[in-house]
C-alpha cells in the first residue's frame, strides 16, 4: 500500500523518494538552571536555525536507554592485567551492575484480564537528531562546462529530457553525493553559532532504522557497520559513477511483521514483539516561553517516549495569506456573535490570540510552518503500552492540549517517524509560528558526567546514571581538579571519598589528609582492600619526632626544603619579612645550604651560633630559643627532625595520612585571633599537605588523586595557597588530580585558581550569600528558584559541573552497605552500635 520511502544513504546523506536530506544531531545544552534572559537567547537561536530552513525538516527526539552494562564493564577491561585489583575492578562492577538492574523501580498492575503484571521503569537518555531536505541540484549544477552540457544532449538525450521535465531516475550521481556532503558542511558553518550540530555517521544512521521495529524492546546494539550495497557502473558522457541503490538490501534493517492492533501496531521481531502506539497533538494552549517547554516534559517519564516533529516551511506570501484567512474567521465569529448580544467562546479568544501570535511571527521572521507534532510509546507488553499511553495523554490534557490516539493512521504516523519519510497523512497539519516550534525544548538535555567513566550518582530527576572518570580532563588538557562545598553534616567527605574510591579500584592511586581521623574503619568494613591501605597516624610520641621536618620530607630537594622550613617558622612565630628574626632566618637557611646535617635541629644550631658580634646575635638567639622549645613539646616535635629519621613513604594504592589531637580553628576565626594550639594545628596541615606536591611529582602511569579534607586551611597560608596553584595548574601534565573538601567558594585563594577548577560540587547551605556565591561559581544564574534549590538539597544531594560546563542535580549512590558503613562519619550511640549488630545478624 505504501512505498518503502528510503532509496540510498551514505555518511548523513539520504536519498528518499521525495529528495535528499542531511542528518545531524543536536548537540543538548544546559538550560534548566539559566535565568530567563538566558533561556530566550536560546529560544531565539533554536528559532533563527528553523527560519533559516526553507524547504522540510524533520526533528526526531529520541529516546536512548544508558547502555550501563558496556559502560560499567568497559573500565575494567582495559585494567593492566598485572593490576592486583583487576579480579575486585571486574567483580566489583559485576555487581553494581547486578544492583542497578534490581535498583530498577519495580511497578505493579492488574491488566483487563484482572492478571498482576509487574515491569521495570528505565532510565532513559534522550538524542536529539534534525533531518533537513536539501534544495534539488539539478544535473546543470552536476556538470562543469557548457561542452560537457551539449556532449551530455547529444549523447544521452533521454536523460537530459528527463532532467529537464523533473522525471526521477532512479540512480544516483557521485558526483551528486558529493555535492550534497559539501552542502552539509556548508549548513553546519552557516548555523554554527546558533547551534552545535554534528553530522551523523552511517553506523548512527544504522540505528536509527534498527531500531525503529525494537522499540520498547530489550535489544543489543549492532556493533558492525551496515554498507548499503548498490550497482556501480560509470557515466561516460558525464564521466562519472552513476549509483544503483538496491533499496531491498536497506529494508533488511526494518525487519519485522507489523500488524495493527487497535490504536497500536504489533511487529512481530527476532528479539519478541513491539508494541507501539502514535499519538499527536491537535489543539495549542495558550503558550508563553520560557516556561512551557511542552515536548522536554516528557522526559520526565521513566519511559521511552519519541518525539516527531515535521515542518514544512512557507514562504512569507504564504505565510501572511494563511494568517489573513484565520484570523478573518476568527474575528468574524466574534462579530457574529455580538450581533445576537451573545459573548464568544473563551476558545475563540484563545484562538485570536494565537493568530495575532502568529501574525507578529510573521512581521518578525517573514514566515511560519505546517506542522505536525507527534509521539511514540512503545513497551514489549500491551498493557504496559496503555499505561504509559495514558500518562502522556493525561500530561497533556492537564495541560490544555489537544491530543488524539486515531485509529485509522497508527501505520501511516509510524512511516512518518521514518528518517526521510514524507507526510503520509494531512490531518493534523497545524500553522504555527517558528518560536512555537523552538519552545518544544529543541536541543534541551539532561546528560551529565562523562560517556564512559565510573557510576557514582543518579540524576534527581529522571534517574540517569552518572559516570565519572577525572583522568580525561587530563587527557583533554585540563586540570582534573575537584571542590566539595557545603555545610557540615551534608555528605561532602562520603561524596568524595567515593570519587576516591572508584578511581583506586579501577587502577588509581590515592593521597588522602584526614585531619579529623574519619578514615580509620576502611580495612574493617573493607576487608578487600586490605594490605592496600597504608595510614600513617602521627601523634606527639617520641618515635615520631622529625617525621614533618621539611629537610626530612624533601631530602632530594634543598630548595624546596628551605622554602618550607621558612615558611614553618614564619608561621609559628608570627614573623613578617620587616622583622629581625626573619632576616636572620633567610640567612641561616642560606647557610643550611652547605651544611651535610640538614634538619631543623640543625637550622637551630646555625642560629644558636651567630657571633655576639653581629649585631642582629640577639635576634638569632631569641628566634632560636623559641625554636628550640618548640621542638621538645608535644606535637611541634614533629616538624623538627636530626636528619636521621625515615621518611613517609606513599606508595600502596589508599595513604591515608592522620594528625592526632589537632586543634582546628573554625573557618571563620581570623588567623590573628588564632590561640597557640590553633596556629600550630595550622602549620601541621600545611606541612601536611606538602606532601601532596611530592605524591603528584612521583613518576607514575596510572592516574593518581589527593584528597584534602577540611581544605579551607590552605589558604590560611603562603604556602597552602601555593600548593593549590601547583597542583590544579601542574596537576594536568603529572597525571594526578586533586579534590579540596571545604565549607565556602571563598575558600578558593584566587580567581586564577578557580577557573582551573572542572568540577564542582555544591552541596546545602544555610546561608542566602553563600548561595548566591555557589551560583556564580557553577555559573549558573543567580535566581531565587537556584537559591531555594541549594538552600534544600538533601544529605547526598548537590548540583553538579561537570568538565563540560553541565550543571544538574545529582545524588551520590555508594552502591554496597560496606561502603556507607566505612565512609559513614555520623558519631553512633551504644544503642544504634546494638541494633546495627541486630540488623547484621538477621
Amino acid at each position: 500500500m505504501f512505498k518503502f520511502p528510503i532509496k540510498y544513504y551514505e555518511e548523513n546523506i539520504i536519498f528518499t523518494e521525495d529528495g535528499c536530506f542531511g542528518a545531524f544531531e543536536i548537540n543538548g545544552v544546559d538550560y534548566e538552571n539559566k535565568s530567563k534572559d538566558n533561556k530566550i537567547r536560546l529560544l531565539e537561536n533554536i528559532t533563527n536555525f528553523l527560519v533559516d530552513i526553507t524547504t522540510e525538516a524533520k526533528i526526531l527526539i529520541i529516546p536512548k536507554k544508558q547502555d550501563v552494562k558496556e559502560i560499567i564493564r568497559s573500565n575494567y577491561k582495559y585494567m593492566s592485567k598485572e593490576d592486583p585489583l583487576v579480579d575486585l575492578a571486574a567483580a566489583y562492577s559485576e555487581e553494581v551492575i547486578k544492583y542497578l538492574k534490581k535498583k530498577e523501580e519495580t511497578k505493579k498492575f492488574e491488566d483487563h484480564y484482572g492478571n498482576e503484571i509487574e515491569y521495570s521503569e528505565k532510565s532513559i537518555d534522550y538524542k536529539t537528531i534534525i533531518l533537513v531536505r536539501f534544495e534539488d541540484l539539478k544535473e546543470k549544477d552536476i556538470l562543469k562546462n557548457i561542452n560537457q552540457c551539449l556532449e551530455y544532449l547529444l549523447y544521452n538525450p533521454k536523460k537530459a529530457l528527463d532532467s529537464l521535465l523533473g522525471v526521477r531516475d532512479t540512480n544516483i550521481l557521485k558526483s551528486k553525493i558529493k555535492a550534497f556532503k559539501k552542502h552539509s558542511s556548508l549548513f553546519m558553518r552557516n548555523n554554527e553559532a546558533r547551534v552545535n550540530l554534528t553530522p551523523l555517521k552511517a553506523k548512527d544512521m544504522e540505528w536509527l532504522f534498527r531500531r525503529i521495529n525494537k522499540r520498547g524492546l530489550e535489544t543489543k546494539e549492532n556493533k558492525n557497520n551496515f554498507v548499503p550495497l548498490a550497482n556501480l557502473k560509470v557515466d561516460e558522457v558525464k564521466k562519472d559513477i552513476e549509483i544503483d541503490p538496491l533499496t531491498a538490501d536497506i529494508k533488511c534493517l526494518f525487519e519485522g511483521k507489523i500488524s495493527n492492533d487497535d490504536r497500536a501496531i504489533k511487529i512481530l521481531t527476532e528479539d519478541g514483539y513491539s508494541y507501539q502506539s502514535f499519538l499527536t497533538l491537535t489543539e495549542m494552549p495558550d503558550l508563553r516561553f520560557p516556561g512551557s517547554e511542552y515536548i522536554f516534559s516528557t522526559q520526565e517519564f521513566n519511559f521511552p517516549v519519541e518525539t516527531c516533529i515535521h515542518i514544512k516551511s512557507l514562504d512569507k506570501l504564504e505565510s501572511s495569506k494563511l494568517v489573513n484567512r484565520m484570523k478573518k474567521k476568527v474575528e468574524s465569529e466574534i462579530v457574529n456573535a455580538n450581533e445576537v448580544k451573545m459573548n464568544a467562546s473563551e476558545d475563540t479568544y484563545i484562538a485570536l490570540s494565537e493568530v495575532n501570535d502568529m501574525e507578529r511571527e510573521v512581521n518578525s521572521t517573514g514566515k511560519l510552518a505546517k506542522a505536525t507534532i507527534s509521539f511514540c510509546v512503545s513497551a514489549d507488553n500491551r498493557e504496559i503500552l496503555e499505561a504509559n499511553v495514558n500518562k502522556v495523554m493525561t500530561l497533556y490534557n492537564d495541560f490544555g492540549f489537544g491530543i488524539q490516539r486515531p485509529i485509522a493512521d497508527q501505520l501511516k504516523l509510524y512511516l512518518e517517524f521514518i528518517p526521510g519519510a514524507s507526510r503520509y497523512t494531512e490531518d493534523f497539519i497545524r500553522l504555527m509560528s517558528y518560536r512555537t516550534i523552538a519552545g518544544t525544548g529543541i536541543g534541551i538535555k539532561r546528560a551529565l558526567g562523562d560517556e564512559f567513566g565510573y557510576y557514582i550518582a543518579e540524576t534527581r530527576i529522571a534517574s540517569l546514571k552518572v559516570f565519572l572518570n577525572m583522568a580525561r580532563a587530563c587527557l583533554e588538557n585540563k586540570s582534573a581538579s575537584a571542590t566539595f562545598y557545603g555545610n557540615l553534616g551534608t555528605g561532602k567527605s562520603f561524596a568524595a571519598n567515593i570519587l576516591v574510591l572508584v578511581h583506586v579500584i579501577f587502577g588509581g592511586y590515592a593521597l588522602i589528609f584526614d585531619p579529623k581521623g574519619e578514615r580509620n574503619d576502611w580495612v574493617k568494613y573493607l576487608p578487600w582492600l586490605e594490605g592496600l591501605i597504608t595510614t600513617v597516624r602521627l601523634t606527639g610520641d617520641e618515635k615520631y619526632r622529625g617525621m614533618l621536618d621539611p629537610f626530612n620530607i624533601y631530602k632530594d630537594n634543598i630548595e624546596d626544603a628551605i622554602e618550607l622550613a621558612v615558611n614553618i617558622v614564619s608561621e609559628l612565630n608570627r614573623l613578617t619579612p620587616k622583622d629581625d628574626e626573619f632576616i636572620v632566618l633567610k640567612e641561616s637557611v642560606v647557610k643550611i645550604k652547605e651544611d651535610e646535617n640538614k634538619s631543623m635541629i640543625r637550622l637551630i644550631e646555625i642560629l644558636e651560633d651567630y657571633s655576639v658580634e653581629d649585631e642582629l646575635s640577639p635576634a638569632a638567639r631569641r628566634l632560636a630559643r623559641k625554636l628550640r622549645t618548640n621542638s621538645s613539646v608535644g606535637m611541634s616535635k614533629l616538624l623538627f627532625g636530626t636528619g636521621k629519621e625515615e621518611s613517609i613513604d606513599f606508595d600502596n594504592r589508599i595513604n591515608i595520612l592522620q594528625i592526632d589531637n589537632l586543634k582546628i580553628p573554625s573557618m571563620d576565626t581570623k588567623k590573628g585571633d588564632y590561640t597557640e594550639e590553633e596556629n600550630l594545628s595550622n602549620v601541621l596541615l600545611m606541612v601536611m599537605s606538602q606532601f601532596g606536591k611530592k605524591f603528584a611529582l612521583t613518576p607514575r602511569n596510572n592516574f593518581k588523586l589527593v584528597l584534602f579534607d577540611e581544605s579551607w586551611y590552605l589558604k590560611n597560608s603562603v604556602e597552602g595557597n601555593k600548593l593549590y596553584s601547583f597542583l590544579t595548574r601542574m596537576g594536568r601534565s603529572l597525571f594526578t588530580g586533586c579534590i579540596f573538601n571545604g565549607h565556602s567558594v571563598l575558600d578558593i585563594p584566587s580567581e586564577q585558581v578557580k577557573n582551573t577548577i572542572s568540577y564542582k560540587f555544591c552541596f546545602r547551605t544555610n546561608e542566602v550569600e553563600e548561595a548566591k556565591r555557589m551560583c556564580e561559581y557553577l555559573k549558573i544564574d543567580v535566581s531565587e528558584e537556584n537559591i531555594n534549590t541549594i538552600l534544600k538539597l538533601k544529605n547526598g544531594e548537590c548540583l553538579f559541573s561537570d568538565l563540560d560546563g553541565r550543571v544538574g542535580l545529582i545524588k551520590f549512590d555508594p552502591v554496597f552497605k560496606e561502603i556507607i558503613d566505612a565512609f559513614n562519619t555520623t558519631p553512633k550511640t551504644k544503642e544504634t552500635k546494638k541494633e546495627e549488630k541486630e540488623n547484621e545478624e538477621d
